[in-house]
């Protein structure tokens, strides 16, 4: 009943190069070959196949230069002015445009790239971008998009059940000359095993320090399930209301801790004895 389980049979990788993704744009390059034969200085010749052989390239991004010209037209009947509406940009009456932005932010963090890193390649290419001019840039990009990331964090903590828990992340501190601590919180909803049709959503939200009140600002709006580790910080969500005793959150941390140790030592049991338990 208890007895150990076969190993899981190991799949050897599979021999040679793995293709390359559908994807990628493609371009052939034809090498003629001589117009003469090396051999008799024939020059009539009859296709007898194509030898072709894939390699992979890559394509460095580059900046450019995009004017706007809005031509101003006078009405000659009545002199009116008419003009075309300036485009919307990120930053309004700034020099960056959308897909720079884009990439200074993807850059930052999800390649872990600092500003000052950025600042440097691109000074590589003649642009001359301080850390400061980039830091406004994020700045002004984490307020533009704070109305998606509140949205987005709604319903995360919208969800019956929720999972939550923080990790240390190392922070620049170029005051100090060195790096600070501080804190990502990660709550995520998914419910698809229960059939839910509510989309699965992670949010994101970092503190500057691992305080108990960090954790009951990020989650006293939840209501159901938490799924979280034994921080201490998280003990007052779980304590029923003053006058009506009912609970906000339940803990389903130890549920899973309750069950490992039940299977672990009805393992034990097993191995010490198989006679009864089988093997």
């Amino acid at each position: 009943m208890f007895g150990s389980c076969p190993p899981a049979a190991k799949t050897k990788p599979a021999l040679g190069r793995k293709p390359l993704p559908d994807h990628l744009p493609s371009e052939t390059i034809t090498h003629p070959p001589v117009c003469s034969c090396p051999n008799c200085g024939g020059t009539v010749f009859s296709k007898i196949g194509t030898d072709e052989r894939e390699v992979l390239e890559y394509v460095p991004s580059h900046f450019k230069r995009v004017v706007h010209l809005r031509p101003k037209m006078s009405c000659r009947a009545c002199e009116t002015i008419v003009q075309a509406p300036m485009p919307s940009l990120p930053i309004e009456r700034g020099r960056p445009g959308p897909h720079l932005l884009a990439p200074v932010l993807d850059s930052n963090y999800c390649d872990h790239l600092p500003l000052h890193r950025q600042s440097d390649i691109y000074a590589r290419e003649g642009i001359d971008l301080d850390r400061s001019t980039l830091a406004g840039w994020v700045g002004a990009m984490a307020a533009l998009l704070k109305i998606l990331s509140d949205r987005i964090g709604a319903h995360v903590r919208a969800g019956e059940t929720v999972h939550a828990d923080d990790t240390p992340v190392p922070v620049l501190d170029p005051r100090r000359g060195k790096t600070k601590t501080g804190r990502l919180w990660t709550v995520v909803r998914d419910e698809r095993r229960w059939g839910s049709t509510a989309p699965p959503a992670a949010f994101y939200a970092y503190f500057p320090d691992c305080k108990g009140e960090r954790a009951h600002q990020l989650l006293s709006d939840c209501r159901g399930f938490l799924h979280a580790d034994a921080y201490a910080g998280l003990d007052k969500l779980y304590e029923g209301h003053e006058l009506t005793g009912q609970t906000r959150l339940t803990q389903v941390t130890y549920w899973h801790t309750h069950v490992a140790i039940c299977v672990m030592s009805s393992c034990a049991i097993a191995r010490q004895q198989p006679g009864e338990h089988g093997t």
